[in-house]
């Protein structure tokens, strides 16, 4: 890398910057991209806006790294080095604001939750805990039915998700968007208010609440997650190549040929 842009990169960002870009020169044309009267550029003289473009390439913040290339144009090699820098900058800062989310919000409560499992009621260590729970017919008849529910909601969050995220993907439909936020808008309401809501009408539809429960938490569970099972199947389901399906067409696959062997296994990552 130039000198400005290391210097103003911190050292991990400017590895990893400068082994991609080797990376590129010898998996690709680059190296014939960036001649000059026929002689090739090593690394280290490798131009700024190629830097950009391995910076931009490993998914780094857009409106910085646009800053930079805006400095690159105007000629001002010290402004795109101080962009650079507030790109390294930032992406420490979020790296920093990560690892302190995930230690309050993750590692401590896990750290409470085995505390609690591996002590008696004055602190000292002790096993009783998880040989009562795994020897108490109660617990144990909890857990299996917190499976099935856990089980039959997936299913059915599954059986319903998936026909709407295919039609609102690949249909075309001009309202497409706002259907799908009609299926997000629930998430944005406080989970508490909608499972009072649900239970009002369940109320009213069934009278006793009591007489069906495993229907009734079933209903509310997925009432409640079906918008997580939607959105990243339809985002997934909306980034399929369409030369993949044509290929299938083209070869002699049918309609249910073509979703079975090309559009089902491609969207199992959402």
């Amino acid at each position: 890398l130039s000198p400005v842009v290391a210097d103003a990169l911190e050292p991990r960002f400017a590895a990893a910057i400068e082994e991609q870009l080797n990376q590129q020169i010898q998996d690709s044309q680059l190296h014939t991209d960036l001649t000059s009267d026929g002689e090739a550029v090593s690394p280290d003289s490798l131009p700024l806006q190629d830097v950009l473009d391995a910076l931009r390439d490993m998914g780094f913040y857009e409106t910085l790294v646009n800053r930079v290339d805006q400095a690159v144009e105007d000629g001002m090699t010290e402004v795109a080095a101080s962009a650079a820098a507030q790109v390294a900058a930032a992406i420490a800062q979020s790296a920093a604001y990560l690892i302190l989310f995930l230690i309050c919000f993750v590692i401590l409560p896990l750290a409470v939750i085995v505390y609690y499992a591996f002590t008696d009621g004055s602190g000292r260590f002790t096993l009783e805990n998880l040989l009562s729970f795994f020897t108490n017919g109660n617990t144990i008849g909890t857990l299996c039915y917190s499976l099935v529910i856990a089980a039959v909601v997936t299913a059915v969050c599954l059986l319903v998700a998936y026909p709407a995220a295919y039609v609102l993907a690949r249909s075309g439909l001009k309202r497409g968007p706002v259907i799908l936020m009609l299926f997000i808008l629930p998430m944005w309401i406080n989970f508490t208010l909608r499972i009072t809501a649900l239970k009002e009408i369940l109320t009213v539809l069934e009278g006793n609440l009591s007489l069906h429960p495993f229907l009734n938490t079933v209903i509310g569970m997925t009432y409640d997650y079906l918008p997580f099972m939607i959105l990243p199947l339809y985002t997934t389901l909306l980034q399929l190549d369409e030369s993949l399906l044509e290929a299938a067409s083209d070869l002699g696959a049918g309609p249910a040929a073509v979703f079975m062997r090309v559009t089902l296994p491609l969207s199992m990552p959402g």
